[in-house]
């Protein structure tokens, strides 16, 4: 079968901006790169008829007619109280068109330019600016900020865009070039598992020598910024050790340019149990992890590797390409995301400095408890994130409250009884965050049923509310408090045990006694470190 040229459509990075210009109440008009009007904002009411004006349409038009296919407009104020906010949208390095938010500030209702858009739209000049002030909230400085989140917004967009677009193309071109439709639909199936790289790969090679009869295919992957060597991947049987073939592969001469396979005959010093040939098919770019993919030993009718080969190599080279690429994207996307998680606690902690740490050690050991527990290592990972947040309603809770010597009043304790509600608040509108939120609301419920929020007993308070409040519990008695010292370690478990059943899962709690506390302890005392330093300056 001959292949096709086929090109997946593009993903777009600007509409599912617009969308989230919309969820946030900002106005957004789209040009050309000739500056004209592509499409105006979706805004309803009188506010939208303003918007949507022949006077503030041609205010803005003139402004980006300025811009004359710039790839980087500024941040524009169009009059006092009105900023736009460009993005210019571009394909191949050419500018296309723009993408134009507004932001608008209660001064705007003071301008020329206000009362000339209203008589532009005909509408009256004080409907007009209620519907305005409802919604003039932002100040010259927060426009950008504003600029600059989205610009990092449009940029992550567009990378996501272009996997999307490079995935889609392979699989389109597999599906319609190869009689091994089996073969590809099992690896574009399994690309989703971006937590799992290396099943991934196994998976390819694994196919790849079993659908092509080679005797053995290998993949020489080097991470990026690394100095560590290679690391081989390899299905079948090479017939000679792992580091001769390793050398073999990496002397093969090829144009490290070309994303072409290439076929090498064996060096003299090459196990001839490998060859006769060896192909090679690059894998990954410059600038994230890369290597060689490589297959030798050719069985069948004949032993000389033909275009067939080369062809379904080079796509499962595109494949693992485009997944090491997502792999990154990933990868990226999650230690961003660790990282804010990881600020949302330091500034939970930073608010009482006798918990400082506190959080992280929840984290631990709530993580702990639920390998221990047989639980599966994605839901382990999971509490670990819900362990890291599960106190971030402390932010709404008063410092002088949280930080208080001594008991609390009656109005004192209610509010922070109220913090696992306004946590889960402050995390509802996280989808990542979304499976942990019973764990964040629940955490301070009881067995007995005489905890809070919502008083639920038993089995009814979540498996992940359940391990955090034991780890929870533990790290609390644990800790240093501006109302009372840290327990001593004897006390603590002793105090569990007596709370088994009634303030704790009794469950947990044995299975928390048989914990490996070692790195607990050194959690402590990395925690302690910053502030007995405190303490020896203050003295």
């Amino acid at each position: 079968m001959i292949p096709r040229a086929i090109t997946a459509a593009p993903v777009s990075s600007v509409d599912p901006l617009i969308e989230r210009c919309h969820d946030m109440g900002t106005p957004v008009w789209r040009f050309d790169a000739d500056g004209r009007l592509v499409e105006g904002p979706a805004v309803a009411g009188l506010l939208g008829i303003w918007l949507r004006s022949a006077h503030i349409t041609e205010l803005i038009t003139a402004k980006v007619r300025e811009w004359d296919a710039d790839p980087e407009p500024g941040f524009t104020v169009l009059f006092p109280g009105c900023w736009l906010m460009p993005i210019a949208e571009t394909r191949r390095r050419r500018t296309v068109g723009y993408f134009v938010a507004v932001a608008i500030g209660s001064e705007i209702v003071e301008s020329p330019e206000f009362q000339r858009a209203c008589v532009s739209a005909c509408i009256d000049e004080a409907s007009a600016q209620r519907a305005l002030l409802d919604n003039a909230s932002m100040t010259r400085g927060e426009s950008r900020r504003t600029l600059s989140m989205l610009r990092w917004m449009h940029a992550d967009l567009v990378a996501y865009a272009k996997g999307q677009t490079a995935l889609e193309t392979f699989t389109t071109q597999l599906s319609d070039a190869y009689e091994t439709i089996h073969t590809v639909y099992e690896i574009g199936r399994s690309m989703s598992g971006l937590d799992e790289p290396d099943r991934f790969v196994e998976l390819v090679i694994d196919r790849v020598q079993k659908t092509l009869e080679f005797g053995w295919v290998a993949v020489l992957i080097t991470p990026k910024d690394s100095e560590e060597p290679p690391q081989l991947f390899l299905a079948g049987d090479p017939g000679c050790g792992t580091d001769e073939l390793r050398a073999s592969i990496v002397a093969v001469d090829r144009d490290d340019q070309s994303d072409n396979c290439t076929i090498s005959p064996l060096r003299p010093e090459d196990p001839t149990s490998i060859g006769p040939q060896i192909v090679t098919q690059s894998v990954g770019r410059t600038g994230m992890a890369s290597g060689l993919m490589a297959a030798g030993s050719k069985g069948g009718i004949d032993p000389q590797v033909s275009s067939y080969e080369t062809l379904l190599l080079e796509a499962a080279g595109g494949y693992l390409t485009a997944f090491l690429e997502n792999v990154e994207l990933y990868d990226d996307q999650r230690k961003t995301f660790m990282g804010t998680i990881q600020a949302m606690t330091a500034a939970i902690d930073a608010k009482d400095r006798y918990t400082r740490g506190h959080s992280e050690r929840v984290a631990y050991v709530s993580a702990e408890l639920a390998r221990a527990s047989g639980l599966d290592e994605a839901l382990c990972e999971r509490i670990h994130v819900a362990g890291l947040v599960h106190d971030v309603g402390k932010i709404g809770v008063a410092e002088s409250v949280l930080c208080k010597p001594g008991r609390l009043t009656d109005d004192e304790f209610a509010q922070i009884r109220e913090h696992p509600e306004i946590g889960q608040r402050i995390l509802a509108g996280i989808p990542a965050l979304k499976d942990i939120l019973p764990g964040v609301m629940h955490h301070h419920e009881r067995i007995d049923g005489k905890g809070y929020p919502h008083g639920l007993a038993g089995d009814d308070i979540p498996l992940m509310a359940r391990i955090i409040g034991v780890a929870d519990t533990f790290d609390a008695m644990s800790s240093n408090r501006s109302y009372r010292p840290a327990m001593n370690r004897d006390e603590v478990l002793a105090e569990m045990r007596r709370s088994a059943g009634t303030q704790l899962d009794a469950s947990l709690v044995d299975v928390f006694m048989m914990l490996d506390l070692s790195e607990y302890d050194r959690l402590v005392r990395e925690h302690a470190g910053p502030l007995l330093l405190r303490r020896n300056d203050a003295a």
